[in-house]
């Protein structure tokens, strides 16, 4: 029996054109002397939409300039090829090959109108679960890959005597907008010039390739107090594989003004993660965004889109990935005595505040770089901590060493010690008490003016925070709100004659405040003690220059008496009031007798 012979369909499949039918059978001139093979190899390319002219499916191999092979980083496809003879013979009670050119069209175009209806949503793929039981429907083979370097499916094998077919996309990504149409051809098929039929037939899809983009990531600020903002301008880069041992893909990608980034919907297919790379100030770069095993910020792109996993690499439900960055510790330190003068021996009473990040139950430890959050107090010279008394409160609740903090002296004893505290275990780098996360604690404490204290001169403590939240090297932060200054005061006397110009030596003094008489200096030789008993009082004498000092006394008035005058002098019948306030050592306060 002769092959049936149809005229061309005048609707073709074209690349890049609109087509409702896409039927291609043997051109208009007669090739009945010829025989065709019994079966054919058919062969679909898979290209890319480009901005090369039309083409218009012919069977033969054409020229694709303008269009690109269809990129395997986008996406696995997949052809299944039908034989719908059966089913076009059933609708018009005949075999195809009594069917005229128009009649054959008429049957294809319900064909096409019904595949249609198995596709998965509007843009998706032809579903071969629903298509292929259709009653005259035969399933010739499915193939779920295409081949390179062609990008092409071929089936092999494929009956050419009065058939017809249709061939769909069964599988696609989402990155395609729309699966290709069906493409529907009968056979056999003969060369565009009629000189015989073809042995091996070839057709070209295309799809359109979207151009839009994907939320992957929701970046998120928080304040110390709690307060969240959108946070711009983080920096990440993209690896491809496993955190800890993935490649770098590109770097430097920041979020936006609303606190997001988003990548091609067209990217390359496989499993990646995203990599904080720096932050604006006053924020921490996230211990859960680093390179290595607790990073929380994976996803893949498959045939379905993004998909956003979990650290186990399991998916998720999630549409957008979600990361926050926590300030900077912070804090504060005062003193209702700042810029007093301070006696030496005296205590100054120091608060201090600090501001924990809310995320410090997170913070990465590993060896050789423990996490830490520590607030350390370092007197100069001159000031040195009153051992236990520090209180570190929690709102009204008193907080505990061990329990909730590391405590450690440094510096030297009753010289210039200062201390410092630390939220995690100093061993383990283990968050102490996580509870404390988002707190504001309050510290208070004293400490000792001593003997090193130079007078009227700065005795500062240097109040510092320092803090290692894993993707953070240690680093330190001074508290510049409400520097502490505490000096200590004192006074330069000089005892004259009538003259106003000759020094007396051997004039001797006595100072009192109130019922209280100077008694001299402690052990230390500097630190003042005081006695009710006026016998007792210490007694300043002038030297051959008529000069004596008082110094290291807190800040106040004090009277000055003298109990003894120099040879040939009688003494002074009043006493002398005087002030010590900052600055007064420098300044001589003459004093004449008659």
């Amino acid at each position: 029996m002769k092959s049936k012979v149809w005229k061309k369909i005048v609707c073709t499949a074209l690349i890049g054109a609109t087509c409702v039918s896409s039927l291609f059978a043997l051109g208009s001139k007669s090739v009945e002397a010829a025989t065709p093979k019994d079966t054919v190899s058919v062969e679909i390319f898979k290209l890319e939409k480009g901005s090369g002219a039309d083409i218009t499916n012919t069977g033969e191999v054409q020229t694709t300039t303008g269009h690109n092979v269809f990129s395997p980083s986008k996406g696995a496809v997949g052809f299944t090829l039908y034989d719908a003879t059966s089913w076009i013979a059933v609708k018009a009670s005949t075999t195809v090959d009594k069917l005229t050119t128009t009649q054959l069209n008429s049957y294809i175009d319900q064909l096409i109108t019904l595949a249609n209806t198995h596709k998965t949503g509007t843009n998706g793929a032809y579903n071969d679960g629903t298509f292929s039981p259709t009653m005259g429907i035969k399933k010739v083979e499915q193939i779920n890959a295409l081949s390179y370097p062609n990008g092409s499916v071929t089936f092999n094998n494929v009956d050419n005597k009065n058939r017809v077919y249709i061939a769909l996309e069964t599988k696609k990504p989402a990155v395609v907008t729309e699966a290709s149409v069906p493409l529907v051809f009968a056979l056999p098929m003969t060369k565009v010039d009629g000189t015989g039929f073809l042995d091996a037939v070839k057709l070209y899809a295309k799809n359109e390739i979207s151009t839009e983009k994907t939320k992957v990531l929701k970046k998120t600020g928080v304040a110390l107090d709690g307060t969240e903002i959108d946070l711009p301008n983080a920096s990440f880069a993209i690896y491809k594989g496993t955190p800890g041992s993935g490649t770098k893909v590109s770097s430097g990608i920041k979020t936006s003004a609303s606190g997001e980034i988003s990548m091609d919907k067209a990217y390359a297919q496989g499993t990646y993660y995203l990599v904080e790379e720096s932050v604006p100030d006053p924020y921490l770069v996230s211990p859960k965004a680093l390179n290595d095993a607790n990073n929380e910020l994976r996803f893949k792109i498959d045939n379905s889109g993004y998909v956003f996993l979990d650290k186990t690499g399991a998916a998720t439900s999630k549409t957008v990935m979600s990361l926050k960055d926590y300030a900077k510790p912070g804090g504060e330190k005062d003193s209702n005595e700042a810029g007093k003068a301070k006696e030496i021996g005296s205590e100054v009473e120091y608060t201090a505040t600090i501001d924990v990040p809310q995320d410090v139950a997170d913070w990465k430890t590993e060896a050789g770089k423990l996490a830490a959050l520590k607030f350390l107090d370092t007197p100069s010279n001159g000031l040195t901590y009153k051992r236990q008394s520090l209180v570190v409160k929690d709102g009204a609740t008193t907080l505990k060493v061990g329990t909730d903090y590391h405590f450690e002296y440094q510096g030297t004893k009753d010289v210039n010690e200062g201390f410092y505290i630390n939220l995690f275990d100093d061993l383990t780098g283990k968050v102490i008490n996580p509870a404390l996360a988002g707190k504001k604690l309050t510290l208070t404490y004293s400490m000792t003016v001593t003997k090193d204290a130079v007078v009227e001169s700065a005795v500062k403590n240097n109040w510092e925070i320092k803090y290692n939240n894993g993707p953070e090297n240690e680093t330190s932060k001074n508290i510049p709100n409400k520097p502490v200054v505490v000096t200590t005061g004192g006074h330069k006397f000089k005892k004259v004659g009538d003259d106003g110009t000759t020094p007396l030596p051997g004039a001797k003094f006595i100072v009192s405040q109130g019922t209280n008489y100077f008694e001299g200096y402690d052990t230390d030789g500097v630190t003042p003690k005081w006695t009710t008993t006026k016998a007792n009082a210490f007694k300043f004498e002038t030297t051959a220059t008529g000069l004596f000092e008082v110094k290291g006394f807190a800040e106040g008035t004090y009277t000055l008496e003298e109990v003894e005058a120099p040879t040939d002098y009688q003494l002074a019948k009043e006493t002398i009031d005087f002030t010590i306030i900052a600055p007064t050592f420098n300044a001589d306060g003459s004093l004449k007798t008659p």
